[in-house]
């Protein structure tokens, strides 16, 4: 017991060194900008392996680049992302190496910062095919020139290693302690721990126990205690096992255990088997283990094979067994011959024998006869006996009428049988209709059928046009029946230039009424009713108005007023100002009584859509004011490219106000949901890069929580992580603020009584404390404190695997102060404990390193305890049993 304990003492020691030790490289490491640490020259990477390139630094994103000549150009190979979630991706991009090869490779990382960007190129490395390099390459390496460090990840396997090459001598036990064994780790890796003794399942062999061994017969006692599976294959013989041997056969229970394999060839006779024999038929299981030599001839007959016999139909395997001649005149009727019979058509040959008073009447269907079915049309000859009653309706399609057909034109007498509704749209043109063709004017009736749409574009020309009633000067005219000759008052088109300047046309009415309408009543018109144009730098069309709209925009379905710039114009398609400082209505008000959209802005060049913009200083209203008298949404915005890596919205905000401030009466100030699977993908996030949080959640309420994290399925409600050394995923601070406050840093409750889980985990990969708890209070204190309720007999501490260490070795001098809760004390002296400042429950190991026996003071009140050369007593500080000494631990 005393030994276990002092070993597990000195493997914390060497678990402390190695924590120094790392904590010294990695504060190292921290003042590293960017360097590469793999590749670092000299690997050879084949075509098609996965390989790593490795970096060390603390930029959020480092770019990867490949060069295959020595640097004069380089090709992009990734992204390592620090910010992912997953931290075995951070510092670390893998990629597939890919053709072609080539013997000069560079790796070159840039990281992006604000103060800018820093490239590191790694040393030249080797990509190949397989396991040889490019023809006429053959590299020379000295001796010692290949190292840990050269070798490229995964490199080595244990193929490229020869039998025994790796011996002792070239292993490191690190900083293992004396007596560590190598062990593996259970998760693909290996790591020393002390050795345990304990022997190993099958590690005592045949040679270990016998009269003249170690293990003597006489020092086993196994009664009851060796199983089946503890005897060899092929040990027990026939001698071994009779009434006079060791194995007697009432030391066998073998029910069952008997197989066929057991019982010699030959040795199994008619007299063993019967109804009254040890063999009785009824423990035969013997499908599938009779052959057909087994049967005698002429032993089978016609009432052993029937449905209800021993031997069934089923049992049969007769394939080609069966002639012609073993089949009794008429015993083959219809049911026995069809597609689910015995007897299926494709078992038949009968080529050439079948007649056609062979074949019932109607029996031959439409499913029968086709190109696939069993009756080839080849194999008709129905030269003139197809009538018309034989074809059925819609069955000759215009595939199977054509010059090259099977039914040729020749082959039809179709006089007057033609109707309208037999003619495709669109099969007849002009070349079929005119005095020489099949369809010849005097064949057609179309009085009143031809219309408008059937005349081609300027097939009307004006000798076409009657001018029957038309006086001179007047032109065609709708007066809201039919087109009549009338007057048009002007004569259109009517073109004029005039260079006067005045106002060239100007129309007034008094009447209250339009002054002029402009229309164009074809519905698929796409031109202008009235256009303004204007060459210099006045407006094109100038609407004004005293009290109304000065320019009044409407369409029934169409947009009532477009401005637009064609694609070799600059400038605004559209302007609206307000220059009267005094105004307080709006300058563009867009407003709609039904469920479309009242203003839409779009852009397809890339550019804004919208830019709302302040330059006055003094401004306290907001830019852009949003109001919703409503139910629904107040802003939606939607990202339609699945690639689009872009915020959906940015806030830059340079002074002391929030980025974004939201309130809610009743609901959620601000919520945020993705549907992303990635694991960095987050609902809400919030990074600061200058000390401060990057999300802070307050609450002014003892029913609620600042923060809160509800995760719906089995993962984490909330969820830390920090990718930089000495980093926190989770901190809470206690008693800190504005006013210093008396409360707790963190808390974690389990308020459900049936609640089997666990209230708080700690899990951890890496060989540091899963829990460290340090005090830096200057007055007496606790490290944990553990409270159970009283009278449950609940554990305070449960320690389910693994041992427990207090603390390491530490210095102490005599009647020093002792400030650990476990202690062990080496000592080639006497010594003497200390009698006050020592908290209730501390446990002392004294060890005596010297070759003489020890005296230990101010144990109990005999004052002295003696410690024998070699040996280490415990002692225990129990204030309610010894006030001022120790009492030492009987052993």
């Amino acid at each position: 017991m005393e030994r276990c304990r002092i070993f597990t003492s000195l493997a914390f020691d060497a678990l402390a060194a190695l924590s120094l030790f790392l904590s010294m490289q990695m504060a190292s490491a921290a003042t590293v900008i960017l360097d590469i640490s793999s590749p670092s020259g000299g690997e050879v990477f084949i075509v098609g392996q996965t390989q790593n390139v490795r970096v060390n630094t603390k930029f959020k994103m480092v770019s990867v680049e490949l060069s295959r000549d020595s640097g004069a150009t380089f090709t992009a190979l990734g992204t390592i992302d620090n910010t992912s979630q997953d931290v075995s991706k951070h510092n670390v991009l893998s990629f597939t190496v890919a053709a072609p090869t080539a013997t000069n490779c560079l790796v070159r990382v840039t990281g992006t910062s604000k103060t800018g960007n820093v490239s590191v190129t790694s040393g030249a490395f080797i990509i190949t095919v397989g396991d040889s390099l490019d023809p006429g390459f053959t590299p020379t390496l000295a001796d010692g020139t290949v190292t840990n460090a050269t070798l490229a990840n995964n490199s080595v396997t244990n193929s490229k290693l020869a039998d025994k090459s790796v011996t002792a001598a070239k292993l490191n036990s690190g900083v293992a302690s004396t007596g560590f064994v190598l062990e593996a780790d259970g998760i693909g890796g290996a790591q020393y721990v002390p050795l345990t003794v304990s022997i190993p399942s099958s590690s005592v062999f045949d040679a270990s126990i016998h009269p003249a061994a170690a293990i003597q017969y006489s020092k086993l006692n196994l009664a009851n205690s060796i199983l089946s599976s503890d005897i060899k294959s092929g040990t027990i013989v026939d001698s071994n096992v009779s009434p006079a041997a060791g194995i007697q056969y009432s030391k066998l229970n073998l029910s069952n255990s008997i197989a066929s394999g057991d019982i010699k060839l030959g040795s199994i006779l008619d007299a063993h088997v019967n109804a009254n024999a040890n063999i009785q038929y009824s423990k035969l299981n013997l499908f599938n283990s009779i052959a057909a030599s087994d049967i005698k001839p002429n032993s089978l007959a016609d009432a052993q094979m029937a449905a209800n016999a021993a031997i069934k139909y089923s049992k049969l395997n007769l394939f080609n067994s069966i002639q012609s001649t073993d089949i009794q005149a008429g015993s083959i009727g219809d049911a026995n011959v069809s597609a689910n019979a015995a007897i299926q058509y494709s078992k038949l040959n009968l080529t050439s024998s079948i007649a056609a008073t062979d074949i019932k009447p109607l029996s031959i269907t439409d499913a029968l006869v086709s190109a696939t079915a069993g009756i080839h049309y080849s194999k008709l000859n129905l030269a003139n006996s197809i009538a018309g009653s034989d074809i059925k309706p819609l069955s000759i399609t215009d595939a199977l009428v054509s010059a090259t057909a099977g039914i040729q034109y020749s082959k039809l007498n179709l006089a007057n049988s033609i109707a309208a509704g037999d003619l495709l749209a669109g099969q007849i043109t002009d070349v079929h209709i005119s005095a020489t063709a099949s369809i010849a004017y005097t064949k057609l009736n179309l009085a009143g059928s031809v219309k408008g749409s059937d005349l081609a574009l300027a097939t009307v020309t004006p000798d076409r046009i009657s001018t029957a009633g038309a006086l001179a000067g007047q032109g065609l005219i709708y007066n809201g029946t039919s087109l009549v000759y009338g007057n048009t008052g002007f004569s259109l088109p009517f073109v004029q230039s005039q260079p006067l300047a005045t106002t060239l046309l100007d129309l007034t009415s008094t009447s209250g009424f339009n002054v002029a309408s402009f229309a164009i009543n074809n519905p698929v018109g796409s031109s202008a009713a009235l256009i303004g144009k204007t060459n210099g730098t006045g407006s094109g069309v100038l609407g004004q108005s005293a009290n109304g709209d000065g320019i009044f925009g409407q369409s029934s379905s169409g947009t009532a007023i477009r401005g637009r710039k064609l694609a070799s114009e600059t400038g605004s398609a559209g302007i609206f100002e307000n220059l009267n400082s005094s105004n307080t209505s709006e300058t563009l008000s867009a407003s709609t009584a039904g469920t479309g959209t009242a203003f839409h802005a779009s852009s397809s060049a890339g550019g804004s859509v919208a830019l709302f913009e302040s330059t006055s200083a003094l401004g306290t209203v907001p830019v852009t004011a949003i109001k919703n008298s409503g139910n629904g949404v107040a802003l939606n915005i939607d990202m339609f490219s699945v690639g689009n890596t872009a915020n959906a919205i940015t806030v830059n905000q340079i002074g002391l106000g929030n980025g974004v401030m939201a309130t809610s009466a009743g609901g959620i100030g601000v919520y945020g949901l993705t549907n992303s699977t990635n694991v960095n993908g987050s609902g809400v996030q919030g990074d600061n890069g200058f000390g401060g949080a990057g999300v802070t959640g307050r609450a002014f309420s003892v029913q609620t929580a600042g923060v809160v994290g509800n995760n719906g399925a089995a993962g984490p409600g909330v969820f830390g992580y920090s990718v930089a050394d000495g980093g926190f995923g989770l901190y809470g601070i206690g008693g800190a603020g504005q006013v210093a406050s008396n409360s707790v840093a963190g808390r974690f409750e389990n308020i459900n009584p049936s609640n089997g889980a666990n209230t708080l985990e700690v899990l951890t990969s890496s060989p540091a404390p899963g829990l460290d708890v340090t005090s830096t209070t200057t007055t007496t204190g606790v490290g944990i404190q553990i409270a159970m309720p009283n009278g449950t007999g609940s554990a305070a501490i449960k320690v389910k695997t693994g041992a427990i260490a207090l603390s390491s070795d530490a210095n102490y001098a005599a009647q020093a102060n002792i400030n650990h809760g476990y202690l062990v004390v080496k000592t080639a002296g006497a010594m003497s404990l200390p009698v006050a400042t020592v908290s209730d429950g501390t446990t002392v190991w004294v060890v005596n390193s010297a070759g003489a026996d020890i005296s230990v003071s101010n144990v109990t009140s005999a004052g002295a305890s003696t410690i024998t050369a070699g040996s280490a007593k415990q002692y225990l500080f129990i204030k309610s049993v010894s006030a001022a000494n120790w009492i030492p631990v009987q052993q």
